[in-house]
C-alpha cells in the first residue's frame, strides 16, 4: 500500500507552471494581418531586412531582457487597441493592447505575446499603424 500512495502522491503534484519571461523570444506569422499599409508585402526589399535583423536580435534575448529594455533599443511599448488605424484580424481573442517593437526610425511590428511566442500582427514601416 505505501507503494500506491507514493504514486498517489505523485500524481496529486502540481507541476511548476515554466516561466516564459526566461525564454528567448520565438515568432509567429501565421496571425499577421493582411491589411494595405500593414504587412510585409507593403514593405521594401530594405525594410524587410531591417524586419529580419530585429527578429534576429530579439530572438537572442529573453523576455526578461526585454522588459528591462528601453522601447527605442531593444525593448517594447504597449499600445491600445483603439488607438489603431487598423483592425485586429477576427482570429485574434479580445486583446486591449498590442505590443509593439521598432525595427526602423519609422518601422513598427505590432502584435501580441503568447507564453514565449510574439504573434506578429501587423507590420507598419511608416510608423502610422498608430
Amino acid at each position: 500500500m505505501t507503494n500506491g500512495s507514493t504514486i498517489e502522491s505523485k500524481r496529486l503534484k502540481p507541476e511548476t507552471p515554466p516561466d516564459y519571461d526566461e525564454y528567448h523570444i520565438a515568432f509567429s506569422f501565421r496571425h499577421m494581418a493582411q491589411v494595405r499599409d500593414f504587412s510585409l508585402s507593403s514593405c521594401s526589399k530594405n525594410e524587410k531586412a531591417s524586419v529580419a535583423d530585429k527578429l534576429y536580435m530579439l530572438g537572442q534575448t529573453t523576455w526578461k531582457q526585454i522588459h528591462r529594455e528601453p522601447k527605442e533599443k531593444l525593448g517594447c511599448e504597449m499600445i491600445p487597441v483603439s488607438q489603431l488605424k487598423a483592425k485586429l484580424p477576427s482570429c485574434i481573442e479580445e486583446i486591449t493592447k498590442v505590443m509593439v517593437f521598432r525595427f526602423s526610425e519609422k518601422g513598427r511590428l505590432a502584435g501580441d505575446r503568447e507564453r514565449d511566442i510574439f504573434n506578429i500582427i501587423f507590420v507598419a514601416p511608416n510608423h502610422d499603424l498608430y
